[in-house]
């Protein structure tokens, strides 16, 4: 439920900007989000997921983490403010070097936050979590009304990340259960980097999956058109992120528990991707649907322009939460390896794709591109390699999105019939809306009645799941569990 508070809050922020910062200032912070994302996703080395994947050994390896994202962070954050320049001319964008140069800053305050919060989600401390993520959504989205109201621009996009990010850190030591401070294992640090730096190259080439989208329109169709398409590909990912908030702060602890039991993991994976892919699918097809008046009534007139993304996007959106599961499923594995090749091989074929499409058929022809690769390629790709990871096979995917996917089928054209009446935007949103629920809920109401309630209560009702993982590794740390491999054998297995 407090995810879904803070998403609704997010959503209600984003509207509020989005009246106040023009569609030009919002690409200038978009080009600029390209290189601070890539960075700052690789800012720790990946390090802090050796926190999450073996809980058992937190005090050994922590001191050796802090140290470590510490010193890396640091050097990222020097590195990119001063390179800010030849960045942002790279990007076609030369006045996002101050926005740049004031991002950077932040990456140095999440550093310090790092390992308390690979703490917290190790230990599904879901109510202190949702304290910290609410508390600095607060902050932070003060501090953007406040500056975009004075007419800052793409810099109160800026400045709104530091306060979020300070706001964070606060909290986090607030609530810190465990402290570790600095220290240094050469033992530890060789096996956290065996871990660790196969996450951080995926991450890597991951968010280079999710910016070359922006690098291609902001290269081709400048500031005005890269934040259009911005703002569309934010849409495209506003419901399912409401329940993929929830699903990402458990799904690699919990998987990591349980991956040495086939028949366990099958059935909490399996009960993840039908959750994700009951709501994905439904809000795919109705922001794709109904994108014109979406955007026409949140956003005015002035944003009509990202409709024509956000049909495309909005299928993109659905699809990119089951691969994010799909990416948590491979890491609580331990197939780290697997997981970034697949991501360079997702990039391989984007790049060129993008760059071509995206010139040829401006910001639509990167929702394009974004939606047929992730669709066609990446996603079945993704489960054929869970499944051979956990010998669980990939039959079991048919049974969680077969209905939900022909019931967007058939909501989306309910939808589009209904949206085209002659009315105003708002009422034929709120119409196309309802006719596209109804005609999905009705197809999908036997599955969901039959398959998927009965298994959410079987894992999940009564605190189930932990007496669940209990029973498959053992919660007492002075007993060697399956978690506590040696880094042969994590070499081993990947």
């Amino acid at each position: 439920m407090g995810s879904i508070v803070l998403r609704c809050g997010q959503l209600a922020v984003s509207v509020v900007v989005a009246r106040l910062v023009a569609p030009e200032q919002f690409g200038i912070y978009a080009a600029a989000l390209v290189v601070y994302a890539i960075v700052t996703n690789i800012s720790d080395l990946g390090l802090t997921s050796a926190l999450i994947v073996e809980p058992a050994r937190t005090k050994e390896l922590a001191p050796t983490v802090m140290t470590s994202v510490l010193i890396s962070s640091t050097g990222m954050s020097l590195l990119l403010a001063g390179l800010a320049g030849p960045l942002a001319a790279l990007l076609g964008a030369p006045a996002a070097r101050p926005v740049i140069q004031v991002m950077a800053a932040s990456i140095v305050v999440g550093a310090v936050g790092a390992v308390p919060g690979a703490v917290l989600v190790r230990d599904f401390r879901q109510r202190a979590k949702f304290v910290v993520d609410s508390s600095s959504f607060v902050f932070g989205a003060l501090v953007l009304i406040v500056l975009a109201a004075s007419g800052a621009g793409a810099m109160a996009l800026a400045w709104s990340r530091v306060a979020t990010q300070a706001a964070s850190l606060i909290s986090l030591l607030a609530l810190a259960r465990e402290r570790y401070w600095p220290g240094f294992s050469r033992a530890a640090y060789g096996h956290v980097l065996r871990i660790g730096l196969p996450v951080a190259g995926s991450s890597l080439v991951g968010f280079a999956v999710g910016n070359v989208d922006n690098f291609a329109v902001a290269r081709t169709r400048g500031a005005h058109e890269l934040g259009l398409y911005s703002q569309a590909y934010n849409i495209s990912g506003w419901p399912v992120a409401v329940f993929t908030a929830m699903v990402d702060s458990i799904s690699v602890p919990a998987l990591s528990r349980v991956r040495d039991n086939s028949e366990l993991f099958l059935r909490h994976l399996r009960a993840a991707v039908s959750l994700l892919g009951f709501v994905g699918c439904l809000a795919s097809a109705l922001i794709s649907a109904l994108a014109g008046p979406l955007v026409s009534v949140l956003f005015g007139a002035k944003w009509a322009g990202a409709a024509d993304a956000l049909q495309l996007l909005a299928w993109f959106g659905g699809i990119r939460v089951l691969i994010a599961l799909c990416s948590d499923a491979l890491v609580a594995l331990k197939r780290t390896r697997w997981l970034l090749w697949l991501n360079c091989l997702w990039v391989t074929i984007l790049i060129p794709a993008m760059m071509l499409a995206s010139q040829a058929y401006g910001m639509r022809g990167a929702a394009l591109m974004h939606t047929v690769v992730a669709a066609f390629v990446m996603f079945p790709l993704f489960v054929l390699l869970v499944g051979r990871a956990a010998s669980i096979g990939f039959v079991w995917v048919l049974g969680c999105l077969g209905f939900p996917a022909l019931g967007a089928v058939l909501a989306y054209f309910a939808a589009v019939s209904v949206s085209t009446l002659p009315a105003p935007a708002w009422l034929r949103l709120l119409a196309g809306a309802a006719a596209g629920t109804v005609v999905y809920l009705a197809v999908v109401a036997f599955w969901a009645n039959r398959v998927l309630l009965p298994e959410l209560r079987e894992l999940y009702a009564h605190g189930k799941t932990p007496v669940e993982i209990r029973s498959a590794v053992s919660e007492d740390l002075s007993v060697p569990t399956p978690i506590q491999e040696t880094a042969d054998e994590a070499r081993k297995r990947q």
